[in-house]
Protein backbone atom coordinates (compact mmCIF):
# COMPACT_ATOMS: atom_id res chain seq x y z
CA UNK A 1 0.00 0.00 0.00
CA UNK A 2 1.50 3.39 -0.97
CA UNK A 3 1.42 6.48 1.22
CA UNK A 4 -1.51 8.17 -0.52
CA UNK A 5 -3.67 5.07 -0.45
CA UNK A 6 -3.06 4.51 3.23
CA UNK A 7 -3.62 8.18 4.05
CA UNK A 8 -6.95 8.20 2.22
CA UNK A 9 -8.02 4.96 3.88
CA UNK A 10 -7.53 6.18 7.44
CA UNK A 11 -10.83 6.74 9.19
CA UNK A 12 -12.65 4.90 6.43
CA UNK A 13 -14.30 1.51 6.53
CA UNK A 14 -14.44 -1.22 3.94
CA UNK A 15 -17.30 -3.70 4.14
CA UNK A 16 -17.66 -6.50 1.63
CA UNK A 17 -14.74 -5.18 -0.40
CA UNK A 18 -16.41 -1.83 -1.01
CA UNK A 19 -14.91 1.34 0.43
CA UNK A 20 -17.40 3.40 2.34
CA UNK A 21 -17.37 6.88 3.78
CA UNK A 22 -16.69 7.26 7.48
CA UNK A 23 -19.59 6.18 9.64
CA UNK A 24 -21.79 9.02 10.79
CA UNK A 25 -22.54 7.07 13.95
CA UNK A 26 -18.96 7.04 15.22
CA UNK A 27 -16.69 9.88 14.12
CA UNK A 28 -14.12 9.77 16.92
CA UNK A 29 -13.10 12.62 19.15
CA UNK A 30 -12.08 16.15 18.25
CA UNK A 31 -8.41 15.29 17.86
CA UNK A 32 -9.32 12.16 15.89
CA UNK A 33 -11.12 14.28 13.32
CA UNK A 34 -8.26 16.78 13.18
CA UNK A 35 -5.78 13.95 12.62
CA UNK A 36 -7.99 12.42 9.91
CA UNK A 37 -8.20 15.76 8.10
CA UNK A 38 -4.46 16.28 8.53
CA UNK A 39 -3.52 12.88 7.14
CA UNK A 40 -6.12 12.78 4.37
CA UNK A 41 -5.36 16.14 2.74
CA UNK A 42 -2.29 17.45 0.87
CA UNK A 43 -2.39 20.99 2.30
CA UNK A 44 -0.72 20.07 5.62
CA UNK A 45 2.35 18.91 3.69
CA UNK A 46 2.89 22.46 2.44
CA UNK A 47 2.02 23.94 5.82
CA UNK A 48 4.61 21.80 7.58
CA UNK A 49 7.10 22.44 4.80
CA UNK A 50 6.67 26.21 5.16
CA UNK A 51 6.95 26.13 8.93
CA UNK A 52 10.01 23.91 8.68
CA UNK A 53 11.65 26.32 6.24
CA UNK A 54 11.10 29.17 8.71
CA UNK A 55 12.55 27.00 11.48
CA UNK A 56 15.60 26.24 9.34
CA UNK A 57 16.20 29.93 8.67
CA UNK A 58 16.02 30.75 12.38
CA UNK A 59 18.24 27.87 13.50
CA UNK A 60 20.63 28.52 10.64
CA UNK A 61 21.17 32.09 11.80
CA UNK A 62 22.32 30.78 15.15
CA UNK A 63 24.44 27.93 13.79
CA UNK A 64 28.23 28.02 14.01
CA UNK A 65 28.57 26.01 10.79
CA UNK A 66 29.66 27.61 7.55
CA UNK A 67 26.87 29.40 5.61
CA UNK A 68 27.29 27.03 2.69
CA UNK A 69 26.75 24.06 5.00
CA UNK A 70 23.70 25.71 6.59
CA UNK A 71 22.01 26.49 3.30
CA UNK A 72 22.83 23.15 1.72
CA UNK A 73 21.44 21.27 4.74
CA UNK A 74 18.37 23.52 4.78
CA UNK A 75 17.56 22.92 1.11
CA UNK A 76 18.01 19.14 1.32
CA UNK A 77 16.03 18.80 4.53
CA UNK A 78 13.19 21.02 3.26
CA UNK A 79 12.90 18.88 0.13
CA UNK A 80 12.88 15.76 2.30
CA UNK A 81 10.09 17.16 4.51
CA UNK A 82 7.96 18.18 1.52
CA UNK A 83 8.26 14.75 -0.10
CA UNK A 84 7.95 12.65 3.03
CA UNK A 85 4.50 11.26 2.10
CA UNK A 86 4.51 10.66 -1.63
CA UNK A 87 8.23 10.55 -2.38
CA UNK A 88 9.54 8.97 0.80
CA UNK A 89 12.08 6.90 -1.17
CA UNK A 90 13.71 10.21 -2.14
CA UNK A 91 13.15 11.95 1.19
CA UNK A 92 15.09 9.33 3.17
CA UNK A 93 18.30 9.62 1.08
CA UNK A 94 17.98 13.42 1.06
CA UNK A 95 17.70 13.68 4.83
CA UNK A 96 20.62 11.23 5.30
CA UNK A 97 22.69 13.32 2.93
CA UNK A 98 21.74 16.45 4.86
CA UNK A 99 22.67 14.71 8.14
CA UNK A 100 26.09 13.76 6.73
CA UNK A 101 26.75 17.33 5.58
CA UNK A 102 25.55 18.74 8.91
CA UNK A 103 27.83 16.34 10.82
CA UNK A 104 30.74 17.31 8.58
CA UNK A 105 29.98 20.98 9.32
CA UNK A 106 29.87 20.30 13.04
CA UNK A 107 26.15 21.02 13.67
CA UNK A 108 23.96 17.90 13.45
CA UNK A 109 21.12 19.81 15.11
CA UNK A 110 20.42 21.47 11.75
CA UNK A 111 18.81 18.29 10.42
CA UNK A 112 17.42 16.53 13.49
CA UNK A 113 13.89 17.95 13.20
CA UNK A 114 13.64 16.69 9.61
CA UNK A 115 14.65 13.21 10.77
CA UNK A 116 11.98 13.29 13.50
CA UNK A 117 9.30 14.45 11.01
CA UNK A 118 10.16 11.66 8.60
CA UNK A 119 10.11 9.10 11.38
CA UNK A 120 6.72 10.32 12.63
CA UNK A 121 5.18 10.27 9.14
CA UNK A 122 6.67 6.85 8.48
CA UNK A 123 5.05 5.29 11.55
CA UNK A 124 1.69 6.95 10.84
CA UNK A 125 1.47 6.19 7.13
CA UNK A 126 3.43 3.09 6.16
CA UNK A 127 2.80 -0.60 6.71
CA UNK A 128 4.83 -2.39 9.34
CA UNK A 129 7.61 -3.83 7.13
CA UNK A 130 8.29 -0.55 5.35
CA UNK A 131 8.13 1.33 8.66
CA UNK A 132 10.79 -0.89 10.23
CA UNK A 133 13.11 -0.54 7.24
CA UNK A 134 12.80 3.26 7.11
CA UNK A 135 13.21 3.64 10.88
CA UNK A 136 16.32 1.45 10.84
CA UNK A 137 17.82 3.48 8.01
CA UNK A 138 16.97 6.81 9.65
CA UNK A 139 18.17 5.62 13.05
CA UNK A 140 21.44 4.30 11.64
CA UNK A 141 22.06 7.50 9.73
CA UNK A 142 21.26 9.64 12.77
CA UNK A 143 23.53 7.58 15.04
CA UNK A 144 26.33 7.56 12.49
CA UNK A 145 26.16 11.33 11.93
CA UNK A 146 25.98 12.01 15.68
CA UNK A 147 28.93 9.72 16.36
CA UNK A 148 30.97 11.38 13.59
CA UNK A 149 30.24 14.80 15.07
CA UNK A 150 31.27 13.53 18.49
CA UNK A 151 34.55 12.21 17.12
CA UNK A 152 35.38 15.32 15.09
CA UNK A 153 34.09 18.12 17.29
CA UNK A 154 33.53 16.49 20.67
CA UNK A 155 29.82 17.36 20.81
CA UNK A 156 27.81 14.74 22.77
CA UNK A 157 24.53 14.87 20.86
CA UNK A 158 24.08 11.11 20.49
CA UNK A 159 22.08 10.27 23.64
CA UNK A 160 19.61 13.19 23.35
CA UNK A 161 19.13 12.43 19.65
CA UNK A 162 18.36 8.75 20.31
CA UNK A 163 16.01 9.67 23.17
CA UNK A 164 14.01 12.14 21.10
CA UNK A 165 13.96 9.74 18.13
CA UNK A 166 12.56 6.95 20.32
CA UNK A 167 9.98 9.29 21.87
CA UNK A 168 8.91 10.45 18.40
CA UNK A 169 8.44 6.87 17.19
CA UNK A 170 6.50 5.95 20.33
CA UNK A 171 4.21 8.97 19.99
CA UNK A 172 3.56 8.16 16.33
CA UNK A 173 2.82 4.53 17.24
CA UNK A 174 0.24 5.64 19.80
CA UNK A 175 -1.39 7.92 17.24
CA UNK A 176 -1.43 5.07 14.72
CA UNK A 177 -3.02 2.71 17.25
CA UNK A 178 -5.70 5.27 17.99
CA UNK A 179 -6.37 5.70 14.27
CA UNK A 180 -6.67 1.94 13.81
CA UNK A 181 -9.07 1.81 16.75
CA UNK A 182 -11.29 4.45 15.16
CA UNK A 183 -11.22 2.57 11.84
CA UNK A 184 -12.20 -0.67 13.60
CA UNK A 185 -15.12 1.03 15.33
CA UNK A 186 -16.28 2.57 12.07
CA UNK A 187 -16.19 -0.82 10.39
CA UNK A 188 -18.23 -2.24 13.26
CA UNK A 189 -20.76 0.57 12.92
CA UNK A 190 -20.95 0.02 9.15
CA UNK A 191 -21.61 -3.70 9.65
CA UNK A 192 -24.28 -2.95 12.24
CA UNK A 193 -25.91 -0.44 9.92
CA UNK A 194 -25.94 -3.01 7.12
CA UNK A 195 -27.47 -5.62 9.42
CA UNK A 196 -30.10 -3.15 10.57
CA UNK A 197 -30.87 -2.32 6.95
CA UNK A 198 -31.24 -6.00 6.13
CA UNK A 199 -33.53 -6.45 9.11
CA UNK A 200 -35.65 -3.49 8.00
CA UNK A 201 -35.88 -4.92 4.50
CA UNK A 202 -36.91 -8.27 5.92
CA UNK A 203 -39.67 -6.62 7.99
CA UNK A 204 -40.83 -4.64 4.95
CA UNK A 205 -40.86 -7.80 2.86
CA UNK A 206 -42.86 -9.63 5.51
CA UNK A 207 -45.35 -6.76 5.68
CA UNK A 208 -45.65 -6.71 1.87
CA UNK A 209 -46.31 -10.44 1.87
CA UNK A 210 -49.04 -10.00 4.47
CA UNK A 211 -50.59 -7.21 2.39
CA UNK A 212 -50.44 -9.37 -0.70
CA UNK A 213 -52.13 -12.23 1.12
CA UNK A 214 -54.87 -9.91 2.39
CA UNK A 215 -55.35 -8.45 -1.07
CA UNK A 216 -55.60 -11.89 -2.62
CA UNK A 217 -58.03 -13.17 0.01
CA UNK A 218 -60.33 -10.12 -0.06
CA UNK A 219 -60.31 -8.63 -3.56
CA UNK A 220 -59.56 -11.95 -5.22
CA UNK A 221 -62.46 -13.58 -3.40
CA UNK A 222 -64.86 -10.77 -4.35
CA UNK A 223 -63.86 -10.88 -8.02
CA UNK A 224 -64.17 -14.66 -8.08
CA UNK A 225 -67.66 -14.34 -6.64
CA UNK A 226 -68.59 -11.80 -9.33
CA UNK A 227 -67.27 -14.13 -12.02
CA UNK A 228 -69.26 -17.03 -10.61
CA UNK A 229 -72.45 -14.97 -10.38
CA UNK A 230 -72.15 -13.58 -13.90
CA UNK A 231 -71.46 -17.04 -15.31
CA UNK A 232 -74.66 -18.20 -13.62
CA UNK A 233 -76.54 -15.31 -15.21
CA UNK A 234 -75.02 -16.12 -18.61
CA UNK A 235 -76.42 -19.62 -18.33
CA UNK A 236 -79.91 -18.12 -18.00
CA UNK A 237 -81.41 -18.16 -21.48
CA UNK A 238 -84.21 -15.83 -20.41
CA UNK A 239 -82.06 -12.69 -20.32
CA UNK A 240 -82.57 -9.93 -22.84
CA UNK A 241 -79.73 -9.51 -25.38
CA UNK A 242 -78.81 -6.10 -23.95
CA UNK A 243 -78.67 -7.52 -20.44
CA UNK A 244 -76.66 -10.51 -21.67
CA UNK A 245 -74.05 -8.14 -23.17
CA UNK A 246 -73.77 -6.22 -19.90
CA UNK A 247 -73.35 -9.45 -17.92
CA UNK A 248 -70.65 -10.62 -20.33
CA UNK A 249 -68.89 -7.26 -19.98
CA UNK A 250 -69.03 -7.49 -16.19
CA UNK A 251 -67.63 -11.01 -16.34
CA UNK A 252 -64.83 -9.89 -18.68
CA UNK A 253 -63.85 -6.97 -16.45
CA UNK A 254 -63.94 -9.17 -13.36
CA UNK A 255 -61.67 -11.74 -14.99
CA UNK A 256 -59.28 -9.03 -16.13
CA UNK A 257 -59.25 -7.56 -12.63
CA UNK A 258 -58.60 -10.98 -11.12
CA UNK A 259 -55.66 -11.57 -13.46
CA UNK A 260 -54.14 -8.20 -12.64
CA UNK A 261 -54.73 -8.74 -8.93
CA UNK A 262 -52.91 -12.07 -9.04
CA UNK A 263 -50.05 -10.49 -11.01
CA UNK A 264 -49.81 -7.69 -8.44
CA UNK A 265 -49.91 -10.13 -5.53
CA UNK A 266 -47.13 -12.19 -7.10
CA UNK A 267 -44.95 -9.14 -7.76
CA UNK A 268 -45.41 -7.85 -4.20
CA UNK A 269 -44.64 -11.25 -2.70
CA UNK A 270 -41.51 -11.60 -4.85
CA UNK A 271 -40.41 -8.01 -4.30
CA UNK A 272 -40.67 -7.15 -8.01
CA UNK A 273 -42.80 -4.04 -7.99
CA UNK A 274 -42.18 -2.32 -11.30
CA UNK A 275 -43.49 1.04 -12.40
CA UNK A 276 -44.43 -0.37 -15.81
CA UNK A 277 -46.77 -3.22 -16.72
CA UNK A 278 -46.58 -5.70 -19.55
CA UNK A 279 -49.35 -4.86 -22.04
CA UNK A 280 -49.69 -4.79 -25.80
CA UNK A 281 -51.27 -2.42 -28.29
CA UNK A 282 -54.02 -4.99 -28.83
CA UNK A 283 -54.90 -4.76 -25.14
CA UNK A 284 -55.13 -0.98 -25.50
CA UNK A 285 -57.65 -1.52 -28.32
CA UNK A 286 -59.66 -3.95 -26.18
CA UNK A 287 -59.64 -1.46 -23.31
CA UNK A 288 -61.08 1.36 -25.40
CA UNK A 289 -63.55 -0.89 -27.20
CA UNK A 290 -64.94 -2.05 -23.88
CA UNK A 291 -66.05 1.51 -23.08
CA UNK A 292 -68.40 1.47 -26.06
CA UNK A 293 -70.50 -1.16 -24.33
CA UNK A 294 -71.03 1.23 -21.40
CA UNK A 295 -72.78 3.79 -23.56
CA UNK A 296 -69.76 6.06 -24.12
CA UNK A 297 -68.30 6.34 -27.60
CA UNK A 298 -64.59 5.58 -27.49
CA UNK A 299 -62.28 6.46 -30.35
CA UNK A 300 -58.69 5.18 -30.57
CA UNK A 301 -56.25 6.92 -32.90
CA UNK A 302 -52.84 5.27 -33.41
CA UNK A 303 -50.25 7.16 -35.41
CA UNK A 304 -47.56 5.36 -37.45
CA UNK A 305 -44.47 4.32 -35.54
CA UNK A 306 -46.21 3.37 -32.30
CA UNK A 307 -44.74 0.07 -31.01
CA UNK A 308 -46.95 -2.99 -30.56
CA UNK A 309 -45.55 -3.79 -27.12
CA UNK A 310 -42.85 -2.88 -24.64
CA UNK A 311 -42.46 -0.73 -21.57
CA UNK A 312 -43.87 2.37 -23.28
CA UNK A 313 -47.09 0.59 -24.23
CA UNK A 314 -47.33 -0.92 -20.75
CA UNK A 315 -47.20 2.50 -19.14
CA UNK A 316 -49.52 3.96 -21.80
CA UNK A 317 -52.10 1.26 -21.01
CA UNK A 318 -51.91 2.17 -17.34
CA UNK A 319 -52.38 5.88 -18.09
CA UNK A 320 -55.30 5.27 -20.47
CA UNK A 321 -57.01 2.92 -18.02
CA UNK A 322 -56.78 5.45 -15.20
CA UNK A 323 -57.95 8.32 -17.42
CA UNK A 324 -60.99 6.35 -18.62
CA UNK A 325 -61.75 5.30 -15.04
CA UNK A 326 -61.73 8.95 -13.95
CA UNK A 327 -64.02 9.85 -16.84
CA UNK A 328 -66.52 7.16 -15.84
CA UNK A 329 -66.39 8.17 -12.17
CA UNK A 330 -66.15 11.95 -12.26
CA UNK A 331 -67.09 13.37 -15.70
CA UNK A 332 -70.81 14.19 -15.62
CA UNK A 333 -72.64 13.64 -18.91
CA UNK A 334 -69.61 12.30 -20.80
CA UNK A 335 -70.61 10.75 -24.12
CA UNK A 336 -67.27 10.40 -25.90
CA UNK A 337 -63.67 9.61 -25.09
CA UNK A 338 -60.81 9.99 -27.57
CA UNK A 339 -57.49 8.24 -27.07
CA UNK A 340 -54.55 9.20 -29.26
CA UNK A 341 -51.13 7.52 -29.39
CA UNK A 342 -48.31 9.28 -31.24
CA UNK A 343 -44.61 8.44 -31.62
CA UNK A 344 -42.54 11.64 -31.47
CA UNK A 345 -39.26 12.35 -33.24
CA UNK A 346 -37.37 11.96 -29.94
CA UNK A 347 -38.55 8.34 -29.62
CA UNK A 348 -41.09 9.36 -26.99
CA UNK A 349 -44.64 8.04 -26.92
CA UNK A 350 -47.27 10.74 -26.51
CA UNK A 351 -50.58 9.69 -24.97
CA UNK A 352 -53.60 12.02 -25.16
CA UNK A 353 -57.00 11.22 -23.63
CA UNK A 354 -59.91 13.67 -23.91
CA UNK A 355 -63.59 13.49 -22.94
CA UNK A 356 -66.58 15.81 -23.36
CA UNK A 357 -67.97 15.51 -19.82
CA UNK A 358 -68.81 18.33 -17.46
CA UNK A 359 -65.95 18.91 -15.10
CA UNK A 360 -66.28 18.47 -11.34
CA UNK A 361 -63.82 18.96 -8.49
CA UNK A 362 -63.45 15.22 -8.18
CA UNK A 363 -62.61 14.97 -11.84
CA UNK A 364 -60.09 17.77 -11.61
CA UNK A 365 -58.21 16.49 -8.61
CA UNK A 366 -56.96 12.95 -8.60
CA UNK A 367 -56.79 11.04 -5.31
CA UNK A 368 -54.11 12.30 -2.91
CA UNK A 369 -53.46 9.02 -1.16
CA UNK A 370 -50.74 7.91 -3.56
CA UNK A 371 -52.96 6.16 -6.12
CA UNK A 372 -54.57 7.27 -9.39
CA UNK A 373 -52.98 9.78 -11.70
CA UNK A 374 -50.92 11.33 -8.91
CA UNK A 375 -49.06 8.04 -8.47
CA UNK A 376 -48.70 7.58 -12.24
CA UNK A 377 -47.38 11.15 -12.58
CA UNK A 378 -44.77 10.51 -9.89
CA UNK A 379 -43.67 7.25 -11.53
CA UNK A 380 -43.56 8.83 -14.98
CA UNK A 381 -41.51 11.79 -13.73
CA UNK A 382 -38.98 9.46 -12.14
CA UNK A 383 -38.59 7.76 -15.54
CA UNK A 384 -37.91 11.06 -17.32
CA UNK A 385 -41.41 11.66 -18.68
CA UNK A 386 -44.21 14.05 -17.84
CA UNK A 387 -47.97 14.11 -17.38
CA UNK A 388 -50.41 17.02 -17.43
CA UNK A 389 -54.19 17.07 -16.93
CA UNK A 390 -56.73 19.86 -17.01
CA UNK A 391 -59.74 21.39 -18.78
CA UNK A 392 -59.63 21.24 -22.58
CA UNK A 393 -59.99 24.49 -24.53
CA UNK A 394 -62.72 22.80 -26.58
CA UNK A 395 -64.60 21.71 -23.46
CA UNK A 396 -64.34 18.58 -21.43
CA UNK A 397 -61.14 17.24 -19.94
CA UNK A 398 -57.73 16.53 -21.45
CA UNK A 399 -54.89 14.37 -20.20
CA UNK A 400 -51.54 14.35 -21.96
CA UNK A 401 -48.49 12.23 -21.12
CA UNK A 402 -45.03 11.92 -22.63
CA UNK A 403 -43.35 8.55 -22.09
CA UNK A 404 -39.61 8.20 -22.78
CA UNK A 405 -38.37 5.36 -24.95
CA UNK A 406 -38.20 2.07 -23.04
CA UNK A 407 -38.37 3.55 -19.51
CA UNK A 408 -36.03 1.66 -17.18
CA UNK A 409 -37.47 -0.58 -14.48
CA UNK A 410 -36.54 0.44 -10.90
Amino acid sequence: MNTDTHASSLFRSSVGGVKQAPSTTYRGGFFDQIYAAWIGNPEPVWIVGGLYAIYQILIGLRSEAAPVIVWLVSVLSCLAVLGRRKYWYLSVPLVLMAASIAAYGGDIALVMLAIYLLAFSCVCLFETKKTLVVLLVLGAGMIGASFYEYVTSGKTFLIPAITVFAFTCLSAALVRMRANSVVAKQKEQAILARLQGSESQARASEKATQMATTLHDSVGHSLTAIITLTEGLQADNGLQPETQEIVELINEYARSGLRQTRTLVTSIAEGKQDKTENHTLEEVRELTQGINQLGIYAKLEIAPGVPDSGAQIGLAYRIIREAITNTLKHATGATAVTVRLTATDADHLEVTVTDDGKQTDLHEHTPSSGYGLSKIRADLTSLGGQLTAGPDINGGWKLQALIPKEPAHD
